[in-house]
This record gives C-alpha cells, sequence and structure tokens, in this order.
C-alpha cells in the first residue's frame, strides 16, 4: 500500500464536509418543520419542501458517487446498507410530490 492520497471522490476531506454539512441542516430543518407545522400553501411549506429536495438530492449523489467509486465493495457494510436504504425510500418519498400538478 502506499501513502500516496486517494484520487477517489468520497475520499477527499472536503467531499465529507459538505456531507456533513448537509446532514447538520437536514436535521435542523426536520425539527424545526415538525414544531413549525407550516401549513400547505404557505411560504414556510414551499422552503421545507425545497430544503427536503435538495437534502434528497444531496444524499442520492453522495450515494451514487460512493457507488460509483467502490462499487458493490460499498455494500459490504451494513452502516452503508442502511445509508443507501434511507436515500432510496426518501427518493420514493419524494418522487411522487414533484411529478404532482
Amino acid at each position: 500500500l502506499t501513502d500516496a492520497p486517494s484520487k477517489n471522490l468520497p475520499d477527499q476531506p472536503w467531499f465529507s464536509t459538505i456531507i456533513y454539512f448537509a446532514i447538520i441542516v437536514n436535521s435542523i430543518q426536520m425539527g424545526v418543520e415538525v414544531d413549525y407545522n407550516a401549513e400547505e400553501g404557505t411560504v414556510a411549506y414551499g422552503v421545507f419542501q425545497v430544503l427536503e429536495y435538495a437534502a434528497c438530492l444531496i444524499f442520492l449523489l453522495e450515494a451514487l458517487i460512493k457507488l460509483a467509486s467502490y462499487g458493490c465493495v460499498y455494500l459490504s457494510e451494513w452502516q452503508n446498507v442502511l445509508d443507501v436504504t434511507i436515500v432510496v425510500v426518501s427518493v420514493v418519498d419524494v418522487l411522487p410530490h414533484l411529478f404532482a400538478g
């Protein structure tokens, strides 16, 4: 093995920083959304929806990038399987809202 820096995108420190930031923002957003209970049609509801869609997209891209970088080996750890499962459930939850009139 060499000590050369990895060329895989997910191994870059800035990549992890972006993902951690997205997790923190998404966690705060979910907590505020639960406490605020915005009604459909309000500006707050729209902001919450946009933040939810953005988080879903970021986490989907993260999973796809990691799968592209590491291949099926990425799914050999249960934490990664859980992560991908959560992303898939989120995408399935968001898609109908995106395509609804």
